[in-house]
């Protein structure tokens, strides 16, 4: 299976750098992954992701941070089965 994802949230970083200010800003991330599945509970996961980090010009600097990242995990479905429930 075939999926992309897009996110953005807050993060707090306790250090500054030269290209970003220490404090509150933003990640915002893209991917796009497979999974591949081994069993009915087990699935390899691999994804290519894209993410920026910003404090949307809170503070300065501004210039923020940007990388490319590859993941690799495997995904455990520990749900039990559900039964159907039929309605009376």
């Amino acid at each position: 299976m075939v999926y992309f994802y897009s996110a953005i949230g807050p993060l707090w970083t306790s250090k500054g750098t030269e290209r970003l200010a220490a404090g509150f800003a933003f990640s915002d991330n893209i991917g796009l992954g497979y999974k591949l599945r081994l069993s009915k509970k087990i699935w390899l996961d691999n994804s290519m992701v894209l993410r920026h980090e910003s404090n949307a010009d809170l503070k300065f600097p501004n210039s923020g941070h940007n990388s490319v990242g590859v993941r690799l995990g495997i995904v455990f479905n520990l749900n039990l089965p559900q039964k159907a429930v039929a309605l009376q």
